[in-house]
C-alpha cells in the first residue's frame, strides 16, 4: 500500500478476503495505516 488512500481501499475490501489470510492482512492494514495517519473505523478489523 503506497498511499493513505490504498489503505483506505484495503479497509473496505477487507470484509471480502478469505478467512485464512485475514490475520496477518489486518496487522498489515494496521501497521500501513499508522505509518500513514490514516484513521481506520472498521470494528471488525
Amino acid at each position: 500500500m503506497p498511499d493513505a488512500a490504498h489503505v483506505r481501499v484495503a479497509e473496505v475490501y477487507f470484509r471480502y478476503a478469505p478467512k485464512n489470510i485475514k490475520p496477518e492482512l489486518a496487522q498489515n492494514i494496521l501497521k500501513k495505516a499508522k505509518e500513514f495517519g490514516a484513521n481506520i473505523e472498521s470494528n471488525i478489523i
